[in-house]
């Protein structure tokens, strides 16, 4: 889509690392918190627009934390948030937008697994109705705001929807010939393509690496990364981290051997479930009922501290506690323990009662990417 400004702004931060950027955004720099574009942040987030989206606070670490951020409205001023529903990320709102659901505006989607499969597929979403009450989509809302700064002709160029997503497909159309043309896409509403050969990673790259060089700076595999000593030289890295350029035994946070075990003895992870897409459906009481939140402690585990399958339970750390269902089960080693990922927190009196696994996690970002850490936690568990 044309526009009649460039956007003056280059920078860019990780996105785990935006709670920082709001309290400290003016401190962050390109050595030490991984931001690009600049050297170092000019300004703290002030104004944040989430679209379909539960990642302000679920998807998060340290709950409690990014709660006492969100809720300080000295920091961050305005935050709009559009969705289908009502998550713990808009409870943060200044402005909730009801967005159209797929049922109410065309669009196509393209499954994950389609990307991997050897039968990949393309599906086109037909409107079944109109947006129900106040609810647009997305795209609708940009033009309306598009109209009040007078730039909808150079924001939708004349297009509608339906107009990008015909012009998007015709694209698409010019790389690969087996397509249908978009009426018929739009009326079959699935295309599906013969067995294609299996997706072989690095098959170019193996058969012939100098007419296909990988993206690494020498183009090749690297078992000593020069990029890498380069960062270990010059990152300033939060204390216990390190860069190394050649694959290393380095002992986590959290981990194994964190002198912290001897006060929370439990590892705890949590898993993708059945019952919903990582917090996506959790809302639906039906769903909840046939996949019931259950913390699993190996029976080891459970007797020394006297849990039984069905007791209430509470997991904690130093970061915070949940509460929840325990499942007493060997499908568990002794030392460990897990519930699914993606609940949705629900605070009372300081305790999450939603059994929200990322109210566990600490917010400290991994070292080289800046990320979400989270997949090592050290806990106790009691029974209530």
């Amino acid at each position: 889509m044309g526009m009649p400004y460039k956007n003056p702004i280059k920078d860019s931060i990780p996105c785990f690392l935006y709670t920082d950027a709001i309290y400290r955004g003016k401190e962050m720099t390109d050595l030490s918190d991984g931001v690009r574009g600049t050297k170092q942040l000019k300004q703290n987030i002030k104004f944040i627009f989430n679209t379909a989206g539960n990642c302000l606070t679920n998807q998060h670490s340290t709950i409690k934390e990014v709660d006492r951020i969100l809720s300080d409205e000295s920091l961050c001023e305005c935050i709009v948030d559009i969705n289908v529903t009502r998550t713990p990320s808009n409870n943060y709102a200044d402005y909730i937008l009801p967005d159209a659901t797929m049922l109410e505006q065309e669009d196509f989607i393209r499954p994950s697994a389609g990307y991997y499969s050897n039968r990949p597929y393309i599906i086109y979403c037909q409107k079944a109705i109109e947006p129900v009450g106040e609810a647009k989509p997305i795209y609708e809302m940009c033009i309306e705001l598009a109209k009040r700064l007078g730039i909808e002709q150079e924001f939708s160029e004349g297009k509608t929807q339906k107009d990008w997503l015909k012009y998007l497909y015709e694209e698409s159309m010019k790389k690969n010939p087996l397509l249908p043309n978009f009426e018929e896409m739009r009326e079959k509403g699935l295309v599906k393509f013969n067995p294609v050969k299996p997706v072989v990673a690095l098959e170019d790259f193996i058969k012939d690496p100098i007419n296909h060089p990988l993206k690494t700076p020498s183009g090749k595999i690297e078992i000593y990364s020069n990029e890498l000593a380069k960062m270990q030289k010059t990152w300033k890295l939060r204390e216990g981290q390190q860069i190394v350029p050649i694959p290393v035994f380095e002992s986590q946070r959290e981990g194994i051997l964190d002198p912290l075990k001897e006060k929370y003895p439990l590892q705890f992870y949590g898993y993708h479930y059945k019952g919903r897409t990582h917090s996506s459906f959790w809302e639906i009481p039906q769903i909840r009922e046939t996949n019931p939140q259950e913390i699993w402690i190996n029976p080891i585990d459970a007797q020394a501290r006297g849990i039984k399958t069905g007791d209430i339970i509470q997991v904690r750390n130093d970061l915070g506690i949940i509460q929840g269902m325990a499942k007493v089960t060997p499908k568990i080693i002794p030392g460990c323990a897990v519930t699914p990922q993606g609940s949705w927190a629900k605070y009372e009196n300081g305790i999450d009662m939603g059994t929200c696994v990322n109210s566990l996690a600490s917010i400290v970002p991994t070292a080289i990417s800046k990320g979400n850490g989270q997949h090592s936690i050290l806990v106790e568990i009691a029974k209530v």
